[in-house]
């Protein structure tokens, strides 16, 4: 089995939100080496609570090391996912999605560090104090303080992830960068011409530096129509979902769970075709080459998957649609671990 480095998923939030364990059993049976847990901290959150919230996550995820010890452990570079493959374990990496818990406290950079993250997504789909993201209407790139954030994540060793920030401030941070730099779980723009994705003019310039693009699998970056069709069904849903929602209790993680609830099922109606995400691996290899394309899952991100996807029990099926694509085999082992394998190598020292 083609071992899998999958950049992003968000099953953190399936422990705390919901209780549910990580699914283990599934990343073995799909034949993951790695898999990046994101930290994703809801924007509508109090600030004061978001520090808090993000403890949690991390206590979560550290609850779930020990509960499945000989199956899982933590890993902060490339040459420890090897060795924990080596023991026959999944090496699991942790994300920060969004900088919204650290804000102007630029030690806390340090305390990631300390607590075993190895990469930060600089925004989210809002503007934070460090950058504008890829929905702020007014680009503003990056701050001041999003330089000086920089420069510490050089200093301390981690990946800069730039999925969810804007052209200037995907720009700037290349320009500003001397660490390795990611699109951990993003698309194709010329494919489908979604703010989320990446342009050709993007791409080239990930590729000039190093980096690797994980390719979403949420059927609203993948597909135009699904998208729009998507945001229709949004829309007709509103009233319906602000009722449901103004019955419960103020809280923000509570009402977000209810209303993605309510619409899962609808979203449902009309999956994707998996070929859609073979479409996007394969126009970003023609355009880079196929050592600058990787996997960026959002599992437990995303409300629906396409057809023939549960979870990482089907990236077999991926390898698979690969190879009719026509990829050597080499070829398919880089993009389905070996180029994210690469990126976090870059951090064994």
């Amino acid at each position: 089995m083609i071992p899998v480095f999958d950049a992003h998923a968000d099953s953190l939030l399936e422990v705390v939100d919901h209780g549910r364990d990580l699914p283990v059993a599934d990343y073995v049976k799909g034949g993951v080496q790695a898999q990046v847990l994101a930290c994703w901290i809801d924007p509508k959150i109090p600030p004061q609570q978001k520090f808090p919230y993000l403890e949690k996550l991390i206590a979560a995820g550290r609850q779930q090391l020990a509960t499945f010890s000989s199956d899982l452990i933590l890993a902060r570079c490339g040459c420890e996912v090897e060795e924990a493959n080596r023991q026959g374990n999944v090496a699991i990496l942790l994300s920060l999605e969004g900088a919204d818990a650290i804000d102007r406290d630029l030690d806390r950079i340090a305390w990631l560090r300390d607590q075993g993250f190895s990469a930060i997504t600089l925004t989210w789909s809002r503007p934070n104090a460090w950058a504008s993201s890829c929905f702020d209407h007014q680009d503003r790139g990056l701050s001041d303080l999003g330089r000086d954030a920089l420069r510490e994540m050089d200093r301390l060793g981690f990946i800069a992830d730039l999925s969810h920030a804007s052209q200037k401030t995907f720009f700037d941070t290349l320009d500003a960068y001397n660490g390795p730099v990611i699109l951990s779980h993003s698309c194709a723009y010329a494919l489908c011409p979604h703010r989320r994705n990446a342009t050709d003019e993007m791409l080239q310039a990930l590729k000039t530096k190093g980096g690797v693009i994980g390719v979403n699998f949420a059927p609203g970056f993948l597909d135009p129509d699904w998208w729009e069709w998507s945001k229709q069904l949004a829309q007709q849903e509103r009233a319906n979902v602000a009722r449901i929602v103004e019955q419960l209790p103020p809280d923000p993680i509570l009402r977000r769970r209810v209303s993605e609830e309510y619409i899962r099922p609808k979203l449902l109606t009309r999956r994707l075709p998996a070929s859609r995400i073979l479409d996007h691996v394969c126009y970003i290899a023609e355009k880079l080459g196929t050592s600058f394309v990787g996997l960026g899952s959002d599992f437990d991100g995303v409300l629906a998957l396409p057809q023939g996807w549960d979870g990482p029990q089907d990236f077999p099926a991926l390898a698979e649609g690969l190879k009719s694509r026509g990829f050597a085999p080499e070829e398919i082992v880089q993009i389905m671990g070996g180029n994210f394998l690469r990126m976090w190598h870059q951090l064994n020292n």
